[in-house]
């Protein structure tokens, strides 16, 4: 099973929250938008693969929350200018999560290996949500609107 604290999107979205509540000046708007772009990619991927459709889905469905509504935040409020100090900030917290990944006996790569088996296996086993109050949630609003049809 992998942990959110091994998914870098979640480590995005608490920078973004930590900025947008004025707890730190560095801006992660430069991976918010590599991230959103990495994500439109990996959706067609994901079709390309035959992944089910609640997989991919919850994926649109997730990452609306962690990238498209930060970036739209960012977007209203006008904190999308990135300066050196950003792109610094963002180089250092790519780097802490590798080094934290290494200190759970993982790598970026065994993570979205195992990621993508989830969504494409429809193996959610490996995934961290599937039994939490969030993915119960989501179960039920999925099968409420798209099953009900």
């Amino acid at each position: 099973m992998i942990g959110y604290d091994c998914i870098f999107s979640n480590w995005i979205f608490i920078w973004f929250l930590v900025f947008i509540f004025g707890l730190t000046k560095y801006n992660p708007f430069a991976l918010l938008i590599i991230g959103f772009i990495t994500i439109t990619i990996y959706i067609f991927y994901l079709y390309y693969k035959k992944a089910s459709t609640y997989n991919i889905i919850r994926f649109i469905a997730v990452n609306i929350i962690f990238k498209v509504i930060p970036i739209l935040i960012l977007v209203i409020t006008k904190k999308t200018k990135i300066i050196i100090e950003d792109i610094i900030a963002s180089v250092l917290l790519i780097m802490i999560y590798v080094l934290y990944l290494l200190l759970q006996n993982e790598t970026p790569y065994s993570v979205y290996v195992k990621l993508n088996k989830s969504y494409i296996d429809n193996n959610n086993n490996n995934s961290s949500d599937s039994n939490t109050t969030i993915g119960i949630i989501y179960k039920k609003i999925y099968y409420y609107f798209v099953k009900n049809e």
